[in-house]
């Protein structure tokens, strides 16, 4: 786990709590906007850098915080000076099924073949690894609403919400053979190879995945707002089909956008397109 906890550090956003104030600011405007009280669950909220969770306290009586990382939404609770409220509830799960010990066992089992091919290695070769351990990854993922429903509260809310989510299920996964593939095109192969195979076999994961998790998560609440990154020069993996999905679901949702400073020190921001629906109706 060594080297994936190193990847992980390379995702820690350093003083995204200063510099996200603003953007923080909004999307708790917005939410506290759609009127809802009583409980609300947050998925995939992390340290709650881009909620303010104190504020959402003086509004409902339930909140459960949803994530993977148990550690992180602590150090959330923490800042926000909630570590001790009767109100929140913590929910430590993985959304798709796939753990961060499946992730750094895909790294080392692609790892180990390298070394072990040595400079042997082939594109081919390495591609046909790479796309093996995919498979391991991919039948992880959670394959039916009723398994993903399964590992979550059985609560009804009054409103769900999942900001920057969708995009972020791969994101150590692809940073970590991004990597290694870098490695082997400078070390041993000597030229750049075709990551294409590699990530259009994400996307189908994704592209069977998103909708489905999306069901659920809409199933789960009385309304819902579910935010993902819009770029339509290059779409943002999960997030489109994410975005996608809930316009075929709803053609009339209200959609809002707003600026995040991402990381403003290397001038990395995205428009977030905040899908905002009401009264809930999943069609299974």
């Amino acid at each position: 786990m060594n080297v994936i906890n190193e990847i992980k550090k390379e995702f820690e956003i350093t003083g995204a709590f200063e510099s996200w104030t603003a953007y923080r600011e909004e999307v708790t405007d917005l939410i506290l906007a759609s009127g809802a009280t009583g409980s609300i669950a947050l998925f995939g909220i992390g340290p709650a850098n881009d909620i303010d969770l104190r504020r959402l306290s003086e509004r409902f009586g339930r909140i459960t915080l949803i994530d993977l990382d148990r550690e992180s939404m602590e150090r959330g609770l923490v800042r926000y000076g909630l570590q001790h409220c009767p109100k929140v509830e913590l929910w430590d799960t993985s959304l798709s099924g796939v753990t961060m010990e499946d992730v750094a066992a895909f790294f080392e089992t692609l790892y180990g073949q390298v070394v072990q091919s040595g400079r042997t290695l082939t594109e081919a070769a390495f591609m046909k690894m790479s796309l093996s351990a995919l498979e391991e990854i991919r039948r992880k993922v959670y394959a039916s609403r009723e398994a993903l429903r399964a590992q979550l509260p059985a609560n009804h809310y009054d409103m769900v919400v999942s900001v920057g989510l969708h995009s972020q299920f791969w994101s150590i996964l692809s940073y970590s053979w991004l990597t290694l593939a870098g490695n082997v095109e400078e070390q041993i192969i000597g030229h750049a190879m075709n990551h294409d195979p590699f990530f259009e076999t994400l996307r189908a994961i994704d592209d069977a995945f998103i909708p489905m998790l999306n069901e659920v998560l809409l199933s789960m609440g009385d309304r819902a707002i579910i935010a993902v990154e819009e770029d339509e020069a290059h779409p943002v993996e999960g997030a489109f089909q994410s975005m996608q999905d809930i316009r075929q679901r709803y053609p009339e949702v209200q959609e809002k956008r707003l600026h995040w400073p991402f990381r403003p020190e290397d001038g990395k921001s995205y428009e977030m397109l905040f899908q905002i629906i009401g009264q809930t109706k999943v069609e299974h």
